[in-house]
């Protein structure tokens, strides 16, 4: 049996958890009892291979640095799982509890009806409380569920998981999970105050500060739900006083008194006839309550809670005696027995929808999609940008289109940096390039759009000399150009070629895998930094020991790249990369300015021994704005490029490439001069992609004239003028 095949087993029987442990068979919970499947025990071998199968890397990395890993999985068409891997002393062992897929009312909970008046408090705190396992979560989002169905607020959940996800409906509803969303329950909470919301729903009060900010958002004129690990009313108000150090109790004690408006601790118990069914103790703050609780009179609760039925509390002994009497429960039960509830769910997801925007752009071959708070989705098709409806998007739905589109480690590292490039892919639509950011304290992203098909040399009207290129067997090979200028197309049909036409092992680094190669003539190796390898220095360290004939680098952005491209090469590699300039002169002296001074000389004589090529290309609309052209400038390593590049002498390139269009060099303006008289793009784009527009013009005019001497026939009757 897979893992797969295990799960989909305690989905069917409708367990909670199911248990994996070296050297017993595998176990699911069902109603709080955990049960053997009659399949052989598993060894540490295989318990370790089932759960390892399905970490990330970052996971696995966890797991053998700590020994333990938290992480959620899915099943598409099953169910989402919250995976806890652990060791134990026979071995690997590990948890997989189903996450719930629905939200139950206090209606279907049954729950007492002083419960939906808590959620109409303007504001206080409202604790539920309990062991693992007793429903605590379960009974949260039925409140939660309650105001967002019935209230016009915003709803902020912090939690560790996220467990039930909330749909907004007359709320707002933000929901953040701890360690990927934010940092932590403190640092969410004092952020919590900023972002505008009516009710803050703590996933749990675990230590001093987490108590205190959330006492302020109490008192503040919110109303917040909080969970703690305790098994009474009584020891609830214990529990939270003795957390503050002796000089701040009276305090605390006060504060608590008047923001506190209930307690209810709550445990699961075995129904009779199957399934389980919850039992609570209720404190509701009434005036003689919040005294108890200002003169730290706990010990006189317990009297206090029996005597306010009439105010909708209930002890748990009252509540058992009534489930008893109801038939619900036996007595034995009542007394002894206890189970565990499911825990976990998926993050928020935006009502937008999200995919028929992706489905629009490849039906238009837009290359872009661009996602930013205050203006309405659009896309860019041929180069203009235009909207895709007519409303502009709010910041919260900004930022839940891009949470939506990560996974948990890119949110955590989203949060971190406020930056982060990764790819998806979409079944039946595509694959696509993501670059999330913050601006002006907002979430956007843009999308680019990346075709899985690898196009052609011919398909995409390259110069031969790509072939040329494509088949050396050493060397570096630079394609430069600004961000959405098609570089990664280029390289891509470039691979494409020497895969149909030569055989060996080529290796691509990248961040994200842009287009995907299948094994032809080569054995294609393809790894993304931040999935398949930590870093480009891990990966690029690497690269040698797996025999590659062929090593393309997504992109050099620093010298430690440089030196590893320049190193390969030197040891009989060829090398291809990318480079953000506009350029082949200004490639050059990037790469150069990535060196110190010192090391210069040497960098100089390390390139000009090897490097092959540079292709810098734009691309250029069609005059019918319908498409776009490729313009490319082409620099050889020729014995003279090699002599100006070893001397320092960069300036001196552009001439050389000038004078050997013969060999295949060609500079952007004389690209741009040969698509325009091919009627391929306009007058107006050719200078305006210019490096030196007055040197097209001139091109241009020299070629409708004929002769540079008629010239100056459209200057007859011009004089100079006299000085006055």
């Amino acid at each position: 049996m897979d893992i797969a095949e295990l799960l989909a087993f305690s989905v069917k029987n409708k367990a909670s958890d199911l248990h994996l442990s070296a050297g017993l068979p595998p176990m699911i919970r069902v109603d709080g009892d955990v049960r053997r499947i009659n399949i052989p025990a598993l060894d540490h071998k295989q318990v370790h291979s089932l759960v390892y199968d399905i970490m990330s890397d970052k996971q696995r990395r966890d797991y053998e640095e700590f020994l333990e890993v938290d992480f959620s999985f899915e099943i598409p068409g099953l169910a989402r799982f919250r995976v806890n891997a652990f060791n134990q002393n026979r071995g690997a062992g590990a948890v997989f509890r189903t996450i719930p897929s629905q939200i139950l009312t206090l209606e279907e909970l049954a729950a007492p009806k002083i419960f939906a008046e808590l959620c109409q408090q303007p504001q206080g705190l409202v604790l539920v409380t309990g062991p693992t396992g007793s429903g605590k979560s379960t009974t949260l989002a039925a409140m939660i569920d309650s105001i967002n169905k019935n209230e016009f607020g915003h709803i902020l959940t912090v939690e560790d998981p996220i467990e039930f996800v909330h749909t907004s409906q007359k709320c707002l509803v933000n929901q953040r999970e701890v360690h990927r969303d934010t940092h932590g329950f403190n640092e969410a909470l004092r952020s919590a105050l900023r972002e505008d919301p009516d009710y803050i729903l703590v996933g749990e009060m675990r230590d001093l500060e987490t108590i205190r900010l959330a006492l302020t958002a109490a008192e503040t004129g919110h109303l917040v739900f909080a969970t703690l690990h305790t098994s009474s009313a009584a020891k609830t108000i214990d529990r939270i006083i003795d957390v503050f150090p002796a000089g701040e109790k009276p305090m605390v004690r006060s504060m608590l008194s008047e923001s506190l408006r209930a307690v209810i601790s709550q445990s699961l118990l075995k129904k009779v006839g199957g399934g389980r069914v919850a039992a609570h103790e209720i404190m509701v703050a009434t005036a003689a309550i919040r005294n108890l609780i200002r003169e730290d009179k706990v010990a006189q609760m317990y009297s206090a809670i029996q005597t306010g039925q009439n105010v909708g509390m209930q002890t748990l002994d009252q509540c058992l005696q009534d489930m008893v009497k109801r038939g619900l429960v036996t007595k034995l039960q009542a007394r002894f027995d206890s189970a565990a509830a499911p825990e976990d769910q998926e993050p928020n997801m935006s009502s937008i929808d999200f995919t028929s925007f992706l489905k629009l752009m490849a039906h238009k071959k837009a290359s872009d999609l661009f996602i930013t708070a205050g203006v309405p989705p659009s896309m860019k098709v041929h180069g203009k940008l235009s909207p895709i409806t007519q409303n502009p998007l709010t910041p919260q739905q900004s930022r839940d289109l891009v949470l939506n589109v990560m996974n948990p480690s890119q949110r955590e590292e989203f949060e971190k940096t406020h930056e982060c490039n990764f790819a998806i892919g979409v079944s039946g639509v595509g694959r696509f390039r993501v670059s999330c950011f913050y601006q002006r304290n907002q979430v956007g992203m843009v999308l680019r759009r990346i075709e899985t098909r690898i196009p052609t040399v011919e398909e995409l009207n390259l110069p031969a000399v790509i072939k040329t290129l494509a088949m050396t067997k050493r060397g570096i090979i630079l394609f430069v150009g600004a961000t959405g200028t098609g570089k990664s197309t280029s390289l891509a049909a470039m691979i494409g070629y020497r895969n149909m036409n030569s055989s060996g092992h080529i290796i691509t680094i990248e961040d994200p895998i842009e287009f995907v190669h299948k094994h032809e003539g080569c054995i294609i190796t393809q790894r993304e930094v931040g999935i398949d390898t930590d870093s480009w220095e891990a990966a690029l360290k690497n690269t040698l020991r797996q025999a590659p004939d062929v090593i393309m680098i997504g992109e050099v952005r620093t010298r430690e790249g440089m030196d590893h491209a320049i190193a390969f090469a030197e040891t009989g590699h060829l090398v291809l990369c990318t480079l953000h300039a506009n350029n082949a002169n200004q490639a050059m002296d990037r790469i150069i300015n990535f060196f110190p001074e010192d090391r210069r000389n040497q960098l100089l004589m390390d390139l000009s021994m090897n490097l092959k090529g540079v292709v810098a290309q734009q691309l250029i609309p069609t005059p019918d704005g319908k498409s776009r052209r490729v313009a490319m400038e082409i620099l050889l390593g020729t014995p003279l490029v090699q002599d100006y590049i070893r001397d320092g002498e960069i300036h001196k390139l552009k001439d050389v490439m000038k004078e050997s269009t013969n060999l295949g060099m060609k500079t952007f303006d004389q690209a741009l001069f040969e698509l325009y008289q091919a009627g391929e793009i306009s007058y107006e784009d050719a200078l305006r992609f210019a490096d030196s527009a007055n040197e097209v013009r001139l091109k241009i005019k020299l070629a409708q004239g004929g002769d540079a001497r008629t010239l100056s026939q459209g200057l007859d009757g011009v004089e100079l003028s006299e000085a006055k």
